[in-house]
Formats: structure tokens, sequence, C-alpha cells
């Protein structure tokens, strides 16, 4: 398929009515009222092994640890994707996770993470622009996967901004 710049125009004006969506505009500031005072750092990833999520909870634990300044001042939203496709992997990497942020949240407290899963193969549009919008940062760690446009939806919510985020992307 050729991506024209028509085609380019047209996700453009679906993006730009979802970003409208009372459900986006009220889903970002429940966010932030939940998570005032701290910077949001954001993800959504499938509950899969290749995907990173427990590599990323690594890191993020690192950085508690190793900054003890910056415990009162983030929260990491992860969102686990769980699509039902490959269910001994996603049940192994369920349980790693859960693990996880139980001792995250055991040393750190319960304000360092907001963790959730969700069922399906993708969060719907209208919450992925809320949690984009809403968030200073971007950690993605997939570490095998196709084309990721989340980065992308990412930067296009946040390019109104008055101060956009960043994003950490794997290699």
């Amino acid at each position: 398929m050729i991506v024209t710049k028509s085609h380019c125009l047209i996700v453009e004006l679906l993006f730009k009515a979802v970003l409208q969506l009372p459900t986006t505009i009220d889903g970002e500031a429940a966010l932030r009222t939940k998570h005032a005072g701290r910077m949001i750092i954001a993800g959504i990833d499938v509950a899969q092994y290749l995907n990173g999520v427990g590599q990323k909870l690594a890191t993020y634990e690192q950085l508690l640890h190793d900054a003890p300044s910056w415990r009162e001042k983030v929260v990491l939203v992860q969102r686990c994707l769980i699509p039902g496709n490959r269910k001994l992997d996603e049940a192994r990497t369920i349980k790693e996770i859960r693990q996880m942020v139980k001792r995250i949240k055991s040393i750190y407290g319960d304000a360092v993470i907001d963790y959730e899963e969700v069922f399906g193969s993708t969060l719907p549009v209208d919450q992925r622009l809320a949690l984009w919008k809403a968030s200073d940062c971007l950690f993605n760690t997939e570490i095998r996967s196709g084309l990721n446009l989340w980065p992308l939806e990412f930067v296009y919510a946040q390019k109104d901004s008055d101060f956009p985020g960043i994003v950490i992307a794997s290699e």
C-alpha cells in the first residue's frame, strides 16, 4: 500500500476529532488529577515476554533506587494488554509483572506506579490519546515487534503542548 498525503490528512483529522472527544478530555483530566504534582511516565505494552515490560519495570525500579529525590516526583502509568493469543507466554509474563509491581509498591509506595491490565490487543484510541496528552514521557521498551505507531501518536498528541513530552524508545 502506498501512503499518500491524503491518507496522512485523513489520519490527522481523525486524531484531531478524537482529541476533542469528552472521553479523551475527561481521561486526561482524571490522570492529571490522580497524579497531581508528579511527572507521568506512560507505557502501554502487550504482556508477552519479548515486549520488554519486565525490563521496563526493572529500569524504573533502578531509577527509584538510585535517585531517591525522584520518588515523590514521578509515577509510571503502565497499561498491559492481554490479547489472549499466546496464553502461556502471557500468563508467565503477567505473573512476573505483578510480582515486580507488588515489590516496587511495597518498597517505594503505591503512588510511584499506576498499573492496570487490559484484556484485548489494544487500548481504545481515546484512552491512548488521553494517556499521551496527560504524560510527560513515553517509555517504550519493546524488544522485538513490528511497526509500533504509539510513539508517533504520543508526539502528535503532544504537538500543541507548552511543554511537549519526550519519547524513550528501545532500539
